[in-house]
């Protein structure tokens, strides 16, 4: 697992922050939150973690400039980037799940500039979360998808502020099966020292023939065989008690810390104000992002 922050600035970019973007690898997938302006530019610098075409999965939080602007140009990169490499299928696939809106914001900006998406198919999901229908009645969303059935995908809105659905997300992954055959896995060429024995561990299938190019250093030798939870929750000044609920115990809480002191009306949160939402849901580790400059 390896978390890549591309941007951790707020509102507009700085001389030292780019705006929203933070990049998980987990299990062998590549998971990209929000997609500010400037977003390409901090994927190449990154390029040695990751590659462009190699992102699957997108997850927007809101529908605010400073988290949104660089997605239409991510998705021509996206498209550029999988016609350059040798590849048996002509058409790569990304999902973007995100609030309402989504799909009018891609749609238009795709089409007012003229532009095509003849190698890329983007397949877009709109939350639509009970609270926005009913103050009565609350729940998490599950985004859990039908290709990485080990992975858990929930999505609980947050209070940003007044007409802006705002949503944080976790995700989670199976407890790994504890019968694994070492000795057998190690005849087929699955080295305990390389990354393959990691996604077979977890329950993913692996091909032997791969082994080679894989990087040994991908592998995480203290990995103590527990399954991982990541939350990553968007711009708020408090959250829902299903968000609460669903990031309990994870072992990294991403959130942002945008005010030196607290301000209802501003809709954002403090760094005290990210550290009771961490020991109120009990994450192991929290990290704080979208920094006012």
């Amino acid at each position: 697992m390896s978390v890549c922050f591309l941007g951790t600035g707020a509102g507009s970019p700085a001389s030292s922050r780019s705006t929203s973007g933070t990049l998980l690898k987990l299990s062998g997938t590549n998971y990209l939150f929000d997609a500010g302006e400037g977003i390409q530019r901090q994927l190449q610098f990154a390029r040695g973690r990751s590659r462009l075409e190699k992102i699957d999965k997108i997850f927007i939080t809101h529908m605010h400039g400073d988290h949104i602007f660089g997605l239409p140009g991510l998705l021509l990169s996206l498209q550029t980037s999988h016609m350059h490499q040798k590849s048996q299928s002509n058409t790569a696939n990304v999902k973007i799940y995100g609030p309402p809106g989504l799909f009018n914001y891609i749609a238009s900006s795709i089409t007012l500039s003229c532009t095509k998406l003849h190698s890329l198919n983007v397949e877009k999901e709109e939350i639509i979360n009970q609270k926005s229908a009913s103050r009565r009645s609350r729940k998490f969303v599950s985004l859990e998808g039908k290709r990485h059935k080990r992975i858990h995908i929930k999505a609980a809105e947050v209070d940003h502020v007044p007409g802006v659905v705002t949503f944080g997300y976790v995700i989670k992954e199976d407890e790994p099966p504890h019968n694994l055959d070492v000795e057998k896995a190690r005849s087929l060429g699955v080295s305990h020292k390389n990354m393959n024995y990691d996604l077979l561990k977890y329950g993913f299938p692996v091909i032997a023939d791969m082994i080679n190019n894989n990087n040994n250093n991908n592998s995480s030798d203290d990995d103590d065989g527990n399954a991982r939870k990541i939350a990553f929750i968007g711009d708020n000044r408090g959250w829902t008690r299903e968000m609460t609920d669903i990031a309990r115990n994870a072992d990294v809480l991403i959130h942002e810390a945008t005010l030196l002191e607290e301000d209802y009306i501003r809709g954002h949160s403090t760094a005290a104000m990210a550290g009771r939402n961490g020991a109120n849901c009990d994450a192991k580790v929290l990290i704080l992002n979208h920094i006012s400059p």
